[in-house]
């Protein structure tokens, strides 16, 4: 058949570019004869596949990593499609994060802290707890007067009001 014909001399190298295009313009012009019944049952739609492959031979195979720096409109494969749009960012989101003077206007991230940070907050906690700690030791064990605010309450049927009292222990 004429179709595995021209695959396997596009693979071997032996059909240029020129040559395959006519060959295969050919092909196609007997498949548009065929009936819609034809031309869309599997084996068919497999071998215009196949086809298709074929005339973008070089396009496919082109070993070099710099297809869309090299190419106006490359083929990529799924997997470098997926790296060159990964790092797409949407237009409604650069738009909403970056004003017209290019300042970033998004809501601010945090920094986070260094280890050595971290470590300073904790040192100056500790030596707090420390000294609260030793104020309270000496309140308990009666070293050190503190002033407490006492809330009474007095029941009278004239009046109801709280009083606080002040009281020295």
């Amino acid at each position: 058949m004429a179709a595995t014909a021209i695959l396997e001399e596009t693979k071997s190298g032996k059909l240029g570019f020129d040559d395959r295009v006519a060959r295969l313009d050919r092909l196609s012009e007997m498949v548009v004869d065929l009936t819609t019944e034809q031309r869309n049952t599997p084996g068919m739609v497999l071998l215009l596949d196949k086809l298709s492959d074929a005339f973008l031979h070089e396009v496919i195979k082109d070993p070099t990593p710099w297809k869309s720096r090299n190419q106006e409109y490359p083929i990529l494969s799924a997997n470098m499609e997926e790296r060159r749009t990964s790092k797409n960012v949407e237009e409604t989101i650069a738009l909403a994060t970056y004003d017209s003077n290019k300042r970033k206007r998004s809501a601010p991230t945090r920094r986070v802290k260094t280890r050595y940070e971290n470590n300073l907050a904790n040192e100056k906690i500790h030596t707090e707890n420390k000294e609260r700690k030793k104020r309270y030791d000496a309140f308990v064990k009666g070293r050190k007067s503190a002033t407490i605010i006492m809330k009474v309450s007095i029941n009278k049927e004239e009046s109801a009001n709280d009083k606080y009292f002040k009281a020295q222990i």
